[in-house]
């Protein structure tokens, strides 16, 4: 397509320069258009990931035989801590992308850099500290047997999550 463009308008490149950059303008513009299809399609992948992982663990929800008060209280646990998790997650990316930035600057600010390197490090804390409540929780729903059960599901999560 780019190629047929650039034949087409060869007379008009010749003819004037402005003509010049307006044409790899465009050829760029287009060749950019049809990388982002690319990209599309390639975080389909990542959503298609995600809906495998909740299918793998509604599964082993569904293999515990929960009665319906536990499967009721799990699932309103699970959502109230993943709205937690996610503004916990976006606050420490945006964090450090505030501690990149703050360490590319030319003129270096310890003291910005220290209280950034603080707040990182109270978010990841904070996270910590969440985790441990969940699993907490978890164990309060479950009987022994089912946890035990829950915990030889989830092991080969924590697996894949170390091999990354």
């Amino acid at each position: 397509m780019i190629l047929f463009c650039l034949s087409k308008c060869k007379e008009v490149i010749e003819v004037n320069a402005v003509w010049r950059v307006t044409v790899v303008c465009i050829t760029i513009i287009i060749g950019i258009s049809n990388f982002s299809g690319l990209n599309a399609q390639s975080f389909s992948v990542f959503s298609k990931k995600a809906g495998h992982k909740k299918e793998m663990i509604n599964k082993v929800i569904n293999e515990l035989n929960l009665t319906s008060e536990q499967s009721e209280r799990i699932l309103k646990q699970r959502n109230a801590h993943r709205k937690g998790r996610d503004e916990s997650r976006q606050l420490l990316r945006d964090r450090r992308k505030q501690l990149r930035t703050e360490l590319e600057m030319r003129d270096t600010d310890r003291v910005r850099i220290d209280r950034v390197a603080g707040e990182i490090k109270k978010l990841q804390a904070r996270m910590l500290d969440e985790r441990i409540e969940s699993v907490l929780e978890i164990k309060e729903v479950l009987t022994p047997a089912q946890y035990e059960v829950f915990r030889g599901k989830t092991k080969s999560f924590d697996k894949r999550k170390i091999r990354r």
